[in-house]
């Protein structure tokens, strides 16, 4: 199947009204709650696109997943410099430029110094215009491009460096490769129980990334298995000194430095909190529960409480 952009802006115009923002929740446009790079990504996937490596991206990643259904980058660069109109169907994607003012996304391979809530993205409509999903009007509205890039433009350090991307033809065979140039692992503090047992429950990193400015782990356990192609670093990644290294069994290493994929962690019990808030997602089928972390806000893991969390007892 190929991807009608039609149907996908016709799906989006059909959820105006219907949707409210939010970057916590299932994120799909036939949801009650979705954000920007959700509604682009679900309209697509149910208008005939592939949903690659998990479809509800974030915008970092969205270079991938468009070109995959084939989607060609036909521009990088300041928003006011590309020396052509926009088409219908056209997908913009805004990320920060460098503090400098230097262009910071200047590729595909770049495109993951868009990060959580500092990225936008959404579909031109025609030349002047865009559908998206957006906190200003708590859902998905159709606005005049520049009115909508002029109201932004203050929150972005530097300036905005724009991605188009354009619906070409036929989806290509294998993603291209998107390359990820990452700070050097920083030594967590030494831990003083080295050698001794936790006694709380152990994680395995299944993944880290170095986004929004710290490193941060994934584990699939505390992700519901059928739910594992939605989690994202913007919702899901702990914070390194959030969590301590130990072994297989629980026992504090002596460096306590995470370095790769494979590793074991537990919680650092005075780094995380309960707010009270979880649920299920917006199809009643996978329960999250937001937890909040000392220096870098609130992330969202399938646990029921802190207990569970902590200690895997509720």
């Amino acid at each position: 199947m190929t991807v009608d952009t039609e149907k996908v802006i016709q799906l989006m115009e059909q959820r105006i009204g219907k949707v409210t923002y939010s970057m916590g929740g299932a994120r799909d446009i036939l949801s009650n709650t979705c954000d920007c790079s959700g509604a682009v990504c679900s309209a697509i996937v149910r208008c005939g696109g592939e949903k690659g490596k998990g479809y509800i991206q974030w915008t970092g990643n969205m270079p991938e997943f468009l070109s995959l259904n084939g989607y060609e980058l036909v521009y990088a660069g300041t928003p006011n410099s590309k020396p052509f109109e926009c088409k219908r169907g056209d997908v913009f994607i805004w990320s920060p430029n460098g503090a400098d003012g230097n262009l910071q996304v200047a590729s595909l391979q770049d495109a993951r110094a868009s990060a959580g809530s500092a990225g936008h993205t959404g579909i031109f409509v025609d030349e002047t215009k865009i559908i998206h999903c957006n906190y200003g009007y708590n859902g998905i509205s159709i606005n005049d491009y520049n009115t909508i890039l002029q109201v932004n433009q203050p929150y972005y350090d530097g300036g905005i460096a724009e991605l188009i991307f354009r619906k070409t033809g036929n989806a290509t065979e294998q993603t291209p490769p998107i390359t990820i140039v990452k700070p050097q692992v920083p030594t967590q503090q030494t831990n003083g129980n080295a050698g001794k047992q936790s006694g709380l429950k152990v994680y395995r990193v299944d993944d880290m990334m170095f986004y929004g400015g710290i490193w941060q782990a994934i584990t699939y356990d505390l992700a519901p298995k059928n739910a594992r192609d939605t989690i994202s670093f913007e919702q899901n990644g702990i914070p390194f000194d959030c969590i301590n290294e130990v072994d297989r069994t629980g026992v504090y290493t002596s460096d306590n430095t995470i370095e790769g994929v494979g590793k074991y962690f537990v919680f650092d019990t005075s780094m995380i909190s309960d707010t009270g808030q979880g649920g299920v997602d917006s199809f009643g089928e996978y329960y999250w529960r937001s937890f909040h972390t000392k220096n870098n806000g609130n992330i969202w893991l399938s646990a029921y409480t802190l207990n569970d969390l902590l200690y895997g007892k509720r």
